[in-house]
């Protein structure tokens, strides 16, 4: 009887520790420039394929960033910052408990500038010139 006790507080033990386990997963990184340094202050977004619905975080000052708590599914990633041109990244899936790792790399943004030239029109008046 002492075993038998024994044997199904372990498999209600076991079913309580699987019942536990995150549903969730993990998505962490680091934004970079093209030389590899960190890009601080990047902002990090990630829309899920399914819903559509965008989770945002920004990079600290080691250009690294956590979202935490992730449905499970196919995701775009998504990265900006200042004097860097934006990037979209194919979709990742993220598992049930997958704690995924990724390193963003950012490009130099293009330089522009726009001038604007106005001129004012002159009118010219013509003065006939009787003597």
């Amino acid at each position: 009887m002492k075993l038998a006790i024994v044997t199904l507080s372990l498999a209600l033990a076991g079913v309580t520790a699987f019942a536990q386990a995150p549903a969730t997963a993990t998505l962490r990184g680091r934004v970079t420039d093209p030389q590899g340094a960190a890009v601080p202050g990047a902002g990090v977004s990630l829309r899920s394929a399914a819903t559509g619905v965008p989770r945002e975080a920004g990079a600290d000052g080691r250009g690294t960033f956590v979202l935490t708590d992730l449905a499970p599914g196919s995701y775009v990633v998504r990265v900006q910052a200042q004097a860097f041109a934006p990037k979209e990244y194919p979709p990742i899936t993220l598992q049930v408990g997958q704690n995924a790792e990724v390193t963003l790399k950012l490009e130099a943004a293009a330089l522009s500038e726009q001038v604007e030239v106005t001129q004012e029109v002159l009118t010219v008046q013509s003065l006939s010139s009787v003597v």
